[in-house]
């Protein structure tokens, strides 16, 4: 082997008949044709699923993830070969790029209710009252209101 190899992820869909030896066939099938590209697999996971389309009149598929190594000018041959096997739906080749797990950080308290920085309260606001409906004025009250007026604004014009 080279010492180019690169990490990728391998997804394969399989007919979801497979299982027990049917799969370990099918494993080790996959397992020699990626030897034979002078490459290594890692089988991760296999589970079965429901296609979100069909594929080859199939609407469940069992998939498998696998991390291969292998070096990047035989990844086109190796899934050429892969599209020639009739047990496999589908498949998919991407570089695999192990992303670090978050470190857990604790994270800082809160503080409880009660110690917790009380906002200023802000002012109510005032309240208007409601301005009581003036009641009818007879006729009367009305000459005299106008006379109080005219006398206030004679007095205002003498001091001027």
């Amino acid at each position: 082997m080279e010492n180019n190899l690169k990490q990728y992820e391998l997804t394969i869909i399989l007919l979801p008949e497979k299982e027990g030896a049917d799969l370990d066939q099918a494993k080790a099938k996959i397992k020699k044709t990626i030897e034979s590209h002078e490459g290594s697999i890692e089988f991760k996971k296999e589970e079965n699923k429901d296609l979100s389309y069909p594929i080859n009149k199939k609407h469940k598929g069992l998939f498998l993830t696998s991390i291969i190594k292998m070096s990047p000018d035989k990844i086109s041959n190796l899934s050429k070969e892969l599209k020639t096997n009739q047990e496999i739906l589908r498949h998919l080749i991407t570089e695999f790029k192990e992303t670090p797990e978050p470190k857990e950080e604790p994270r800082p308290e809160k503080p409880k209710k009660k110690e917790q920085k009380e906002k200023p309260k802000k002012a109510p606001e005032p309240k208007e009252e409601p301005k009581p409906e003036p009641k009818p004025q007879t006729e009367e009250e009305k000459k005299e209101k106008e006379k109080e007026l005219d006398k206030k604004l004679d007095e205002i014009i003498e001091e001027i």
